[in-house]
C-alpha cells in the first residue's frame, strides 16, 4: 500500500474491505454462468422429471415452486385422462418451458450477481517481495508492505482467509438433473455455496503471480454510501512494517513514529535492491 494509506491503517488499527464492483479486474466477482445444455436437452430432462413426479406418488416436493405446484396438480388428472394424452400434454409443456431457458439463465445469474456484488472483500498476499506487487500497489516501491498475523486467541478475521484459485474457466454449473429439481423445488441449489466457495475465490490465471488470499464478507442488506468498510483489528494482528526501497525519508520517519508510539511490538524492515539478482532484500531496523 502507499505510505499515506499505511499511516491511516496503523493509526486506526483498521483494514479496508472493498466492494467487488470497484476492483481493478472487471472479471473479479462478476462470474456468470452459461448453461451447459441445450433447450432440447433441458426439455427432455424436464419431461422425464415431470413424468416421475406425476406418476410416482413416493416423490415429495417439500418446498414446491410454482412449477412444482403445477406438476403436482397434474397428479389429479392421472385417473381422468389416458396416460398417452397426459404424456402428450406434458411433452408440450416441457418444450414450452425449454424455450424459456434463456430467461431462467438470466434470472439465475441475476441472483448470483446480487450475492457477489453486495459484499466486502479484503485481499492479501502470501509474498512480501514480489517486485510487480510493489510496483502496482505500493506506489512504485515508494510505499510499504504490512505483515499481518493470524492469531487464534484474538479470533481475528484473517483466520477466515482462503486462497484464490487461478484459472481461465468459470466455475462449473450444477448438473442438468440437479437444476431441474431445483426448478421444481425438489432439490435446492445452494447459491451461497456457488458464490462463497466458488465464484468469490476465483480469478483469471494471469493474476496468479499475486498469490492472493482473501476474506469475503457477505452483506445481508444493501449498503449505501462509500464502496468500502473499515473494520478494526486487534493491534497484535499488525506484525511488521516493510519500507519500500524508494520511500521518502519523510514518509519513513512518519511511519516509524506511528509504530513506536502506537504499535511498539511491530518489527520494521527496510527494503533495498539486491546486488545479486533481480529482487529485493530486507534488513531489520528494529
Amino acid at each position: 500500500m502507499s505510505a499515506e494509506t499505511a499511516l491511516a491503517v496503523l493509526r486506526s488499527s483498521s483494514l479496508r474491505y472493498r466492494a467487488p464492483s470497484h476492483f481493478n479486474d472487471p472479471f473479479d466477482h462478476q462470474v456468470s454462468f452459461s448453461f451447459p445444455f441445450t433447450e432440447q436437452e433441458f426439455a427432455d430432462e424436464l419431461m422425464s422429471e415431470i413424468s416421475r413426479i406425476v406418476f410416482d406418488d413416493s416423490v415429495e416436493l417439500r418446498n414446491p415452486t410454482l412449477l412444482g405446484q403445477g406438476i403436482l396438480a397434474l397428479r389429479v388428472l392421472r385417473d381422468r385422462v389416458s396416460k398417452e394424452q397426459l404424456l402428450s400434454h406434458l411433452h408440450t409443456s416441457a418444450v414450452e418451458t425449454g424455450q424459456r431457458l434463456s430467461e431462467y439463465e438470466r434470472t439465475f445469474n441475476s441472483a448470483l450477481t446480487a450475492e457477489l456484488t453486495n459484499s466486502r472483500v479484503l485481499c492479501v498476499t502470501e509474498e512480501l517481495d514480489n517486485v510487480v506487487m510493489w510496483a502496482h500497489y505500493a506506489a512504485e516501491h515508494k510505499g510499504v508492505c504490512i505483515r499481518l498475523q493470524c492469531i487464534d486467541e484474538v479470533d481475528n478475521t484473517l483466520l477466515a482467509a482462503r486462497p484464490v484459485k487461478y484459472t481461465d474457466l468459470y466455475p462449473s454449473f450444477p448438473p442438468l438433473r440437479d437444476y431441474i429439481r431445483y426448478l421444481t423445488g425438489e432439490k435446492p441449489i445452494d447459491i451461497a455455496q456457488l458464490v462463497y466457495n466458488e465464484a468469490a475465490y476465483v480469478k483469471h490465471k494471469d493474476w496468479a503471480y499475486e498469490r492472493e488470499w482473501r476474506i469475503h464478507v457477505p452483506q445481508i442488506h444493501e449498503l449505501h454510501g462509500p464502496s468500502y468498510s473499515d473494520w478494526k483489528e486487534n493491534p497484535r494482528v499488525f506484525g511488521a512494517l516493510y519500507l519500500g526501497c524508494r520511500i521518502s525519508v519523510q514518509d519513513a520517519q512518519a511511519l516509524i513514529r506511528v509504530v513506536e508510539t502506537q504499535m511498539p511490538h511491530m518489527e520494521i524492515y527496510q527494503a533495498a535492491l539486491s546486488r545479486k539478482h533481480f529482487g529485493m532484500e530486507c534488513s531489520r531496523l528494529r
